[in-house]
Parts: C-alpha cells; sequence; structure tokens
C-alpha cells in the first residue's frame, strides 16, 4: 500500500508541481519602449521608471532611466502583471499596465506624459528622481535604485547614464576610455589605477550618488578629458560601523579572481581599503598578416602566420585614511601599491615576395621566454579647507610621491627557412632585456572661490 502511495505521489504530484513552476518561471524577456510629451511628442530624457507588480504596488522590483532620448529598456524572468510607473519633473505619473507570458519581447511603445496642472499645490513624497540633469552634471542617486541593495558599484555603474561597461567589464564615458575617476571630488589612486577591480569590491549600498561631469572646470584638473566619473560616499561623522566584503570569479579561459573590500567609521576617522589578486590566461591562438610595401618591388609583400599564447596574474591594495579635525577642517592619506606581469611565446613564419609574387627570402622567429613585469606605488596626503558661510569656496594642499618600475625581457630564436636572407635579419637567439622606472613628486595647491556677479539697472 505504501509503495502505490508513492508512485501515486511520484507520477501525479511532482509533474504537477513541475508545471506549476514551469507556468511561474519563464525566459528572459526584454521590455521596452520610449517616454515622451504628449503634446509636444518629444522625448524626455532621463525618466524615472519603477517596475512593480500589479497586486503589490508598494514592492518595487526595478528602478531604470530612460536615456537621453527618453528610451529605456529592462528584463523580466517571471511572467505575470506587472506595471511601469513612470515620473518626470512638471509631468502627471504614468501608469502602464502590462503582462509578462512565453514572449521574449515587449514592446510598450510610446509612453505619453502630460503636463501635471498642479504644480501649485505642495506634494509630499518619498520617490525621488534616480536622475538628475544639471548644466555640467548628471547625478545618479544609487539609493533610489533597489538594486543598490545587492549590487557592486560595478553593477551600477551599467545603468548610469553615458557610461558603458563590455562584457570584459571595461568602463567607458560617451564611448571614451579618456576619462577621471574622483572619489568625493578628489582624484582617487586607489580607484584609477585598478577600477574594475576595486568598484568590483565595493558594495553599492555604501554610495550615495554617481555624478558625471561632463564639463570639469578648473579645480577639477581634468582638461583634455571626455569627462569625470565622481563616485561620492556616505561622509556624515554620526555614522560608525563597518563592512566587509568578499568577491571571486572566474572566466571561460581558465582566469580567476578574487578580492576584498574594506571599510570602517569610527568618530571621525575613516578608513577604506581593498585588495585584489587576478590570474587570466589567453589560449594558444593562429594569427596571419600581409604587409605591401609601395617603394620596393624586390621585397613588396611580407606575409607572416603563426601561433601565440598568453597567461599573467597580478594583485593589486590600496587604502585611504581619513581624519576629519572639524566640520570644515580634513586630512586624506591615501596609498595603493600594485604589481603584476604576463608571459607569452610565439612561433611566426614570415615569407618576402617581390611584385610578380616570387618568394626572395624567409624565416622564423620562435618567442622562447617573453615576460613583461609592471607595477606602482603611490601614496598621497591631502588637506581640504572649506569655509563656513561660502558653501562653494574650497582650498586644498596636496603631496603625491609616485613609484613604477617596468621591466622586460624578452628571447628569440630565429632560424633561416630559406635563401637570400638579408644580412640585416640576425640569426640565433637573441637576448633583449630593460631595467626601467619613474619617481614622481608633485605638490600641488587649489583655491576655489565663487565670484558674485553684480547687475545695475539704469532708469531711462
Amino acid at each position: 500500500m505504501k509503495k502505490i502511495i508513492f508512485l501515486f505521489f511520484l507520477f501525479v504530484f511532482i509533474p504537477f508541481s513541475f508545471l506549476c513552476a514551469q507556468q511561474a518561471k519563464t525566459g528572459t524577456v526584454t521590455i521596452k519602449g520610449q517616454v515622451i510629451d504628449s503634446l509636444t511628442l518629444e522625448t524626455l530624457p532621463y525618466s524615472t521608471l519603477r517596475v512593480i507588480p500589479a497586486n503589490d504596488p508598494s514592492s518595487i522590483l526595478q528602478a531604470i532611466a530612460s536615456d537621453e532620448k527618453g528610451n529605456f529598456s529592462f528584463t523580466l524572468n517571471e511572467s505575470g502583471e506587472y506595471q511601469v510607473l513612470a515620473d518626470y519633473i512638471g509631468k502627471k505619473q504614468l501608469i502602464r499596465s502590462f503582462t509578462v507570458g512565453e514572449e521574449k519581447m515587449i514592446d510598450l511603445g510610446k509612453l505619453e506624459m502630460s503636463d501635471d496642472n498642479l504644480l501649485t499645490e505642495v506634494t509630499v513624497t518619498a520617490l525621488k528622481p534616480l536622475v538628475k540633469v544639471d548644466l555640467d552634471k548628471i547625478t545618479y542617486n544609487i539609493q533610489e535604485d533597489p538594486e543598490s541593495q545587492t549590487n557592486n558599484v560595478l553593477d551600477m555603474l551599467r545603468k548610469v547614464p553615458l557610461i558603458t561597461v563590455d562584457g570584459e567589464e571595461n568602463i567607458s564615458l560617451k564611448g571614451s576610455e579618456n576619462y577621471k575617476i574622483y572619489l568625493n571630488g578628489k582624484p582617487s589612486n586607489m580607484i584609477s589605477n585598478n577600477p574594475k577591480e576595486v568598484l568590483r569590491s565595493m558594495p553599492a549600498n555604501t554610495i550615495k550618488d554617481i555624478e558625471i561631469i561632463t564639463d570639469p572646470g578648473a579645480k577639477y584638473d581634468a582638461e583634455g578629458v571626455v569627462g569625470i566619473i565622481n563616485i561620492i560616499t556616505y561622509t556624515n561623522t554620526s555614522m560608525g560601523g563597518y563592512t566587509a566584503t568578499l568577491n571571486a570569479g572566474a572566466d571561460s579561459r581558465g582566469g580567476v579572481y578574487g578580492g576584498t573590500y574594506v571599510m570602517f567609521k569610527y568618530g571621525k576617522i575613516g578608513f577604506t581599503g581593498n585588495y585584489n589578486y587576478y590570474n587570466w590566461k589567453m589560449p594558444e591562438s593562429t594569427f596571419g598578416s600581409t604587409t605591401e610595401n609601395f617603394v620596393n618591388n624586390d621585397n613588396k609583400y611580407l606575409f607572416q602566420d603563426g601561433v601565440r599564447k598568453y597567461k599573467g596574474d597580478g594583485q593589486n591594495g590600496s587604502g585611504e585614511l581619513s581624519y576629519e579635525i572639524d566640520t570644515l577642517n580634513l586630512i586624506n592619506v591615501g596609498f595603493s601599491r600594485y604589481v603584476g606581469s604576463n608571459k607569452y611565446t610565439s612561433n611566426i613564419f614570415l615569407e618576402s615576395l617581390n611584385a610578380d609574387r616570387e618568394l626572395q627570402y624567409s624565416y622564423r622567429n620562435r618567442g622562447l621566454n617573453n615576460k613583461n613585469e609592471y607595477g606602482g606605488t603611490n601614496v598621497n596626503v591631502d588637506y581640504q579647507r572649506t569655509f563656513s558661510g561660502v558653501p562653494d569656496r574650497l582650498m586644498t594642499a596636496s603631496y603625491l610621491y609616485s613609484y613604477s618600475p617596468s621591466n622586460s625581457r624578452n628571447e628569440n630564436l630565429i632560424t633561416n627557412e630559406g635563401e637570400n636572407l638579408p644580412e640585416y635579419i640576425e640569426l640565433g637567439q637573441i637576448k633583449q632585456w630593460t631595467d626601467a622606472n619613474t619617481k614622481e613628486h608633485t605638490f600641488q595647491l587649489d583655491y576655489t572661490t565663487p565670484i558674485k556677479k553684480y547687475i545695475r539697472w539704469k532708469q531711462g
């Protein structure tokens, strides 16, 4: 009898439960749309959109911002009834309902938002916009995004306007890698030297805002860059405690990484530090190329093909210690250290042809033991003075010591594979090495203050 009940449970209840689970779960569904003005039909850039379950309006699943053209896109992986709440300054909140089923793409079309005619009334709301746009910067409010409670800072950067993080976690601003990363309005060696490792280890719930400074002023000393990514942390002196996180991962090529991030605050003293290790590999790959010489017809074409393989590892650590003397004076001491190396081997065959594509000579170049070592050490001390009654007035005095060694060693074996090899191509084993380093001391004093504008009206 027990066996019969067990078989009944196995063949009836379990398939039924699996079917129910299949109905609740679905593949990744992409939902997209565009936010526009209902009268002018112009796009509304950086609108705030929140995704909620239709049966639980108090639960915010996601918060996203539309791009500069009002377009938005997000994904869901559970079927059901949902709503999108669109908010924009000066507009009435718009609610659009939709159902997630078995489709892979849902286009909500154009969300037309109308003007709010009740702007004269005082309205108190707990919902703040995700994105605030000023003349010279765009601010992303991290704490208004529910994903900040579980994600790291690198993950959150994927949602910030004008920032792109590719599949290898390389960060670009407005499509360029020519930018600077600041921490609380100051350059941060801790982040700049190894941005993706450090930002991956920083929990997003320790960050207040991320600013994209599109037009850096003179005080930022950022000439020639497309902008600044300024990460703003909580600096309230009444806060105390500590945060520690660990992270680890691996890629499909056999590389691994791991690290830790520590932050603590005790009274007027604060410390932020991290340590990361990474190991990467690039399996053996083939390549080929052709070079054409438009001056010399005797050696007009140079063909080369071969195989090469890379691997490397490295580690970095950094930290910043701050002491708030009082509400107007702040001292920061920072350090960073990173070391790494990469090794590669290669086997390349080269041949030269004349204009009639007749073989002139050929040889083989084997890379036996090629190794590059790199690293750097930075120590900085900063004193910052603000002024009561003038919030934009600031004086800073900074010192930075930087040391960067760069060593390399190359061993190649070149063998003749034909006839008429030119004399300038040296045969046999060739060794090359460099032993170099740079040291730099930087002293800097900055003082910024707002300039008042006086406008006199002449009475006629």
